[in-house]
């Protein structure tokens, strides 16, 4: 082997050329290419980092790779036998780095709860850029009336970012801009992703007319805000995963020749209400689950 000389230079990315005898192309005979970081070579086929080769071309190609760097190329021939030809070295340095960083793809983001609490949080994810030298990731977050976006940034490797800002609403809809940033500060184009943030929000039809209120309750006896559509009558609430009691309540005027039995839901359907606690077979039926956001609480009462 002969020659082994420069033939492209990036900035994350070297590639090497040599001359051959005939002989390394000889049944079972083949080019051996390893590349180390720094000025010293591989003292052995087996030493640094396996460089890709194309046989013809006699061109072996180290990527990827950091910016203004140096690295070392080490080349044998192996004939069949296994025995080596003498080792040929080249050291060569990236260019520096002047292109952004590729677009980061596949961004989702998730909408959920912070631990325990109705507070939104958002959990952003994207796939990762495929340079050497990324450093973080910038992530923007912004809404539909906030006037400047809020800059986040996550630390290489990650490719995820938990957004759990105090600052977050419920039933806003946020965008999310990922873009990867280098060591030398340069930043990729961004890649947006929408999100609106919503807690567990159920609900269902309720009864006609206003002589009634629903209430929704957890395991602990405490009451949930529910917010009632009388116009289209129906009912809904925002909680967080649990098991829920749903029931109606009737304000009665006594002067009435009729009366109004009001219901608990079940998922079998409504069960009348008629005593001080919530018949057992309604009590906590209502099961909530983590990715769950259950509509169809279909809940009436009924006159005797």
């Amino acid at each position: 082997m002969s020659n082994l000389r420069p033939y492209a230079r990036y900035d994350h990315t070297l590639r090497a050329q040599w001359d051959v005898p005939a002989a390394a192309y000889a049944p079972g005979a083949r080019v051996v290419v390893r590349y180390t970081r720094g000025l010293t070579a591989a003292a052995t086929p087996d030493a640094g980092y396996a460089a890709t080769w194309v046989q013809y071309a006699r061109v072996a190609e180290a990527r990827p790779l950091l910016a203004s760097t140096s690295y070392t190329f080490a080349v044998w021939v192996r004939d069949a036998a296994g025995h080596l030809s003498q080792r040929r070295t080249l050291s060569l340095v990236t260019l520096a780095d002047t292109t952004a960083p590729r677009v980061v793809s596949s961004p989702s983001a998730q909408p959920g709860l912070r631990s325990g609490t109705l507070v939104p949080k958002v959990d952003v994810r994207w796939s990762p850029s495929g340079d050497a030298d990324i450093a973080s990731y910038r992530v923007l977050r912004t809404s539909s009336d906030w006037a400047h976006a809020t800059v986040l940034e996550a630390a290489w490797p990650t490719t995820r970012y938990a957004d759990t800002a105090v600052s977050l609403r419920r039933d806003v809809t946020y965008s999310y801009y990922v873009a990867a940033r280098d060591t030398r500060g340069l930043l990729g184009a961004y890649t947006k992703v929408g999100v609106t943030t919503n807690a567990r929000r159920i609900g269902g039809a309720a009864s006609s007319g206003t002589a009634w209120f629903l209430y929704v309750t957890d395991t602990a006896g405490t009451q949930m805000d529910v917010d009632v559509d009388l116009d289209a009558v129906t009912w809904t609430a925002v909680v967080v995963p649990g098991r829920y009691t749903v029931c109606e309540h009737v304000l009665q005027d006594p002067g009435e020749h009729f009366q109004i039995i009001p219901g608990c839901w079940t998922p079998t359907g409504t069960v009348d209400d008629t005593g001080s606690e919530p018949p057992a077979a309604a009590r906590d039926a209502l099961l909530v689950g983590a990715d769950d956001r259950p509509t169809g609480i279909d809940i009436s009462l009924h006159y005797q």
